[in-house]
């Protein structure tokens, strides 16, 4: 099967997996400049074959097609496309109104804002002008990249982010990251990040050979990356290491992340542990992969591949609690609501209460693996094995990596309770649907414009 035609298939199974799609969505990757290969227009994803995604040529591409190769045309450095119709997406559209950076993932993957388009191409690629991705006026969004992989995670960012900005209408304001820092993340995101998390998929597309090359490439450029004596049993070290690599894969199947975005650590003894690297797709990590850190000081690591740039925290919290041997970052939907409200969580059950040790606060907001986040979230965490990063995610801590996934679990319920709570109140009705939402929230935004 043609490498692009195989790729196609993966991420749409994924998308479908996902739930993000609706019954017109289509994908495209370009093949070399003129060419693309996109699914057959009327196909779900969710029955796409290997017969249904065709080769065409960019510059002949009729009817609904049009819209990828005019993208294609318009903009070199876009290699893929996503048109899709996420859940959350839909009332945004509907309302024809701009999502802010609400949450620090969308910043760094879909930009400083995505604006509605009208439904016309010419729109379309006015409104994509600095962005790889956009809302549709009564339909859904495209995002594009410059791999699959890159749209794909752009479409769960973005529903994420909807999603956000859709229940933030029933439970108080979105908290908008400053513009300058938004606008600081995507550079950082697309110079660095992103380009490593490609470098680290293609090395392991490409074979163990090239891997291997990788592998020493990044740590000859990082400084920190020395021999660490180990005082550690051997066993328990692999034994770790699996556990590290499963829990990435847990939080992926039960759609506690995106992507390549939240870190999970485990202590190995009183001054080591074992984290998630960064920037490496969970299904693509290997138990080899996980770099052992020194606590006491986390710029030291040895063992694997270059260490998560969250590692400060996980550090932080092993170091200042001895009874916590696992810590998890994530960014599950309702646990981010909260965050980019910036909603101090009231208990909501007697198993949230056992847990997480009472209400879960809101730690300063600081970007991304600086100091001022690491210090925000240490400080949330006092008294608490759960607290919400500000415009970022959620941080639990447990005796294991067992509990740790317990604890975020009851998160991520009670928020959902509390955001259900909120839309009755809100709405004055007895019974919650996502559609109750979804009207309230058009009919507010509606009533501002006009």
């Amino acid at each position: 099967m043609n490498n692009n035609v195989q790729t196609i298939l993966e991420y749409a199974k994924r998308l479908v997996e996902e739930g993000v799609v609706g019954s017109e969505d289509m994908l495209s990757m370009r093949y070399e400049l003129n060419e693309m290969y996109i699914t057959k227009a009327g196909v779900k994803l969710a029955d796409l074959t290997e017969n249904d995604v065709i080769k065409m040529n960019i510059f002949t591409a009729e009817k609904e097609y049009k819209y990828h190769a005019e993208i294609y045309n318009a903009r070199a450095d876009i290699n893929a496309i996503c048109q899709c119709y996420p859940k959350w997406v839909m009332p945004v559209a509907k309302a024809g109104v701009t999502i802010p950076a609400v949450m620090d993932d969308m910043a760094q993957i879909v930009g400083p804002t995505c604006k509605t388009a009208n439904d016309d191409i010419a729109s379309i690629i006015k409104t994509l002008k600095g962005r790889n991705s956009c809302l549709v006026k009564d339909r859904g969004c495209i995002t594009s990249g410059r791999t699959m992989d890159e749209a794909y995670t752009c479409v769960l960012v973005l529903d994420k982010a909807s999603h956000c900005f859709v229940a933030s209408s029933v439970i108080g304001e979105n908290k908008i990251i400053n513009g300058l820092e938004a606008r600081l993340m995507r550079f950082i995101y697309k110079t660095k990040y992103s380009k490593k998390n490609q470098e680290n998929l293609s090395a392991k597309e490409e074979g163990e050979d090239k891997a291997q090359a990788n592998d020493e490439k990044q740590k000859a450029d990082d400084k920190n990356a020395v021999v660490i004596n180990k005082t550690w049993d051997n066993a328990k070290e692999l034994e770790l290491r699996q556990v590290i690599k499963d829990s990435g894969v847990g939080l992926l199947e039960e759609n506690l992340v995106q992507g390549t975005w939240g870190n999970t650590a485990v202590r190995l003894d009183e001054d080591h542990m074992l984290v998630t690297p960064t920037g490496l797709d969970y299904i693509a990590l290997t138990p080899e992969d996980m770099p052992v850190v020194q606590i006491s000081d986390p710029s030291i690591w040895a063992y694997g591949k270059k260490p998560t740039s969250e590692r400060k925290i996980h550090a932080a919290i092993l170091q200042a609690r001895p009874e916590i041997n696992a810590t998890i970052h994530s960014h599950p939907i309702f646990c981010s609501i909260l965050a980019s409200s910036r909603i101090e969580l009231p208990v909501m059950s007697e198993e949230m209460q056992k847990l997480v040790g009472g209400t879960c606060k809101v730690g300063a907001y600081g970007l991304p693996g600086t100091k001022k986040l690491k210090e925000g979230t240490v400080e949330a965490m006092q008294g608490r094995n759960a607290c919400f990063m500000a415009n970022h995610g959620v941080f639990c801590a447990g005796k294991d990596m067992d509990e740790a996934f317990d604890i975020i679990r009851i998160m991520e319920k009670s928020c959902y309770q509390y955001i259900q709570e909120c839309t009755l109140k809100a709405t004055g009705q007895s019974e919650y649907s996502d559609e109750l939402l979804f009207d309230y929230f058009v009919a507010q935004k509606t009533a501002k414009k006009k």
